[in-house]
Order: C-alpha cells, then structure tokens, then sequence
C-alpha cells in the first residue's frame, strides 16, 4: 500500500456500538473528505453500526477498543497511523486518550472532535490528556461548546474551532408518500403524530415528552407520540408511561435503523434536552421541512434565536414546552410555515459540502 504520510492522508476513529449523531458525522466526514481527494481510513470498534448507511466503498479497520488503556489497539493505531495517517480524528470519549497517545507516538496530527457540552475536571489528569496534551487541535459544532471548554484554565490557549454539523435536506415527503409511510410504520393515517429520538439517558430528559403526552391527549383524541431509541433509562420511562396511562397513545419503539422515515411519518418532532450540543436529530427533521418542538440547550438557541424555524423553550421551563407542542399540534398552518423557514436554514447553514471544507482546511492548518 505504501506510504501515505505525504499525502492528504485522514484516521477517523469512531468506537460507537450504536448509530447516533457522532456516528453519522464520522462516517459522511469519511466520505466527504474521500471525495475530495483524501485517503481515508475508518477505524471502528462494530463495523455492523456502519455498514447498513454507507454510501460508498471506504476502508474499515476493526480494532477491539477494549477500554482507554486497551494497549492492543493503541499499538496497532500507532502503527498504521505511522504509515498511512498524516492526521487523526477521534471522535468519542474513549477514542480520545487511545488515538490521541497512538497519533502522538505516530507524530500525526490530532483533531479532536466534540459535540456536546462538556465539563472538564481541572484536577483530573485523563482530562488534561484527552483536550490539552494529547490533540493538536479541537474542533466542536457549537460555539456554547467553545466556551465552556475554555472556562477551564488549562484549555484557554487550545485552539478550538467552530464547524457546523451538515445534514441531509431533502425536504418533505408527498402527502401520498406519508400515508404509505404511516401504513408501513403502523401508526394510524388519521392521527397527529408526534415523535422523539435519541439515547434514552437522563440528560435528553424524555419524561418531559412523556408528561406532555398526558396533557395533551386530553384535547387531542386522535395523536400518538414515538419515541425512537435505546438507553439505560427505558425501563424508568416505560413504568412512566404505564402510570400515566397513555395506553396505546405512547409508544417507545426502542432502537431503529429507519429515524428518517420516521421523521417523514410525522407532524411535529421534539427533543427536550437539559444538554446538547447541536442535536443531528433537530437539524435531520428541520432537513425534512418539520415543525420542532426542543429547549434550548446547548448550541440550538445559539442558532436559531427566534421562533421562525422551530419552536424553542427556555431549558427548564416545562410548562412553555408543553404549551409549544400544544400549540403546534393545534394549528397546521403553523407548523408548515415552521418547516417552510427551517428547511431553507438547513440549506444555507448546514450543507455537508461546506461542512467537510471547514473540516479540510482545519486539518491542512495542523
């Protein structure tokens, strides 16, 4: 194979066992930077959470990913990216120390990617490692991510830039096709159809969804809620849904390969987070011209600072969340203006093309 070193030459190491938002910004950053020119390598820990979603033909290579002193895969990282990798970019917690110490034993680049919101220990060692000794450089979707990075001293002269996530924008479906969609899904053509998605963890706080489901069926007879995804907190959900007695209306589908058809199936789509950076799922559903219902948190109201392309709540204000959905499940004029504005937003700010050029010019900066 030869040595790539003085090439445009990418790792991008991704350790998830399940698809999500990291997943799919490191798999598309795969294909983009591959289409413009790039050698790129995929280091993964289950190619299975891939493979359904790729689009074209990238190299794979499967490493156990054990723990963050897996000395295995730091040794086998080190080495092809030695060879072949003249930058790297880890893109989850762990991956962050096991590639970080194999790039540096290699002498590639690093570029740490960060999504979320996170608190640094200023005493915590493995820290210090992870966003300060180890990567030359953070990149992150969200300036509110920034921010709270440098507030920790030791990370006040890290270079950390800002590069917005891309997403699809295909617009929404033909009425046909949601009702085909619905009969595939199904869920029953004539209701209103509200949907969630996403780990089922504390911080997405999906017992708000749950507790605005039971105040609005009261007056909406005819609306379902779906929530999409898997997590440590199904089982404390589930047992919420059962006292509240939503019956047949709630329903947790738990993990699916098919998000975007279940977007298209729906009329208004939430996501009631304490902390985000910018979620893929909001921006996915404003890509396919929905109405959004979300707080907040993170980088979102960062983005949209008005309620031109979705409805937003104050991070902790539940009864303005539940007033939003109210309001949106209640006048359908609304809800197609919402998804009018924030497709067009989509298509200006968050294209995959412009994405994978910030995210180029950053790595040829290193």
């Amino acid at each position: 194979m030869g040595d790539k070193r003085d090439k445009k030459s990418v790792s991008i190491v991704c350790s998830s066992t399940i698809w999500a938002g990291t997943e799919k910004w490191a798999l598309r950053a795969c294909e983009c930077l591959q289409d413009r020119g790039w050698y790129v390598t995929f280091f993964v820990k289950d190619p299975q959470v891939f493979l359904p979603h790729m689009s074209r033909k990238i190299p794979v290579r499967t490493l156990p990913f054990r723990n963050e002193m897996d000395l295995y895969t730091v040794a086998k990282l080190a080495s092809w990216f030695r060879q072949h990798s003249s930058y790297v970019i880890p893109t989850r917690v762990r991956d962050y120390l096991l590639a970080g110490v194999a790039g540096r034993l290699a002498g590639s680049k690093i570029l740490l990617r960060l999504g979320v919101v996170r608190r640094l220990r200023d005493s915590y060692i493995l820290d210090k490692l992870r966003y300060n000794r180890l990567p030359h450089a953070l990149v992150v979707n969200a300036d509110v991510i920034r921010t709270g990075l440098y507030k920790t001293p030791w990370m006040k002269q890290k270079q950390i830039s800002v590069v917005r996530n891309g997403v699809d924008s295909p617009g929404n479906v033909t009425e046909e096709r949601k009702i085909s969609l619905r009969k595939e899904l199904g869920i029953p053509e004539d209701h209103l159809v509200i949907t969630g998605a996403g780990r089922l963890a504390r911080e997405k706080r999906w017992d708000w969804f749950i507790k605005a489901a039971d105040k609005l069926r009261n007056d909406f007879p005819k609306i379902s809620f779906y929530l999409l995804g898997d997590g440590s907190e199904r089982d404390s959900l589930k047992e919420l849904v059962s006292i509240s007695e939503l019956g047949n209306q709630f329903h947790l589908k738990g993990f699916v390969s098919n998000v975007d058809d279940w977007i298209d199936a729906s009329d208004i789509v939430t996501l009631p987070s304490r902390n985000e950076g910018v979620p893929n799922f909001l921006l996915e559903a404003l890509g396919r011209a929905k109405c959004v219902v979300a707080t907040s948190s993170g980088g979102t109201s960062e983005i949209f600072r008005n309620q031109k392309q979705l409805l937003l709540t104050d991070t902790d204000d539940f009864q303005q969340y539940v007033a939003f959905l109210h309001e949106a499940s209640g006048n359908r004029n609304l809800r197609e203006r919402l998804g009018t504005a924030g497709l067009q937003t989509i298509r200006d700010e968050f294209s995959w093309t412009g994405m994978v050029s910030q995210l180029e010019n950053l790595l040829l900066d290193l």
